[in-house]
């Protein structure tokens, strides 16, 4: 289930284009992400903080693929 989280993730960020200290911190963009990932998973119920604590853990490890800007 990780992995394909941060298959998901990875994905998201990319069409998203936006650094991942500003999808944490702006409430519209967090839900936006968040709603985003879970579609692509297929999971209603997955909680928001979930998926934001997992986005900036792969950050801090280098896992986010670099945004186009």
């Amino acid at each position: 289930m990780r992995q394909i989280l941060e298959e998901i993730l990875s994905i998201a960020y990319k069409q998203f284009d936006t650094p991942a200290d500003q999808l944490a911190t702006d409430h519209q963009q967090r839900e936006a992400f968040a709603d985003a990932v879970r579609v692509g998973l297929g999971q209603d119920d997955l909680d928001t903080d979930v998926v934001i604590r997992r986005l900036l853990a792969m950050r801090k490890t280098g896992g986010l693929p670099r945004l186009r800007r």
